[in-house]
């Protein structure tokens, strides 16, 4: 789960969603980059960051469309 000051994002299988935490509404999903193979998730600089263990990668992904901004491996 990552907090961005006002909303969290929580990773649901192959999906990201973004909930508003006073009402636990989902508001918004986007696609996971991993599929549903996504093992860590924080906000940092504006963007979702998402860890990958198993393929030793994390993704700057942007929380409004998912696309993947930048890969670390």
């Amino acid at each position: 789960t990552a907090f961005d000051g006002r909303y969290l994002y929580q990773i649901a299988a192959a999906r990201i969603d973004k909930i508003d935490p006073e009402t636990g509404a989902v508001v918004a999903s986007i696609p996971a980059p991993g599929g549903g193979a996504d093992s860590g998730l924080t906000w940092a600089e504006g963007s979702l960051w998402v860890g990958q263990y198993r393929d030793r990668r994390i993704h700057r992904i942007d929380p409004e469309t998912g696309k993947v901004l930048r890969t670390i491996e």
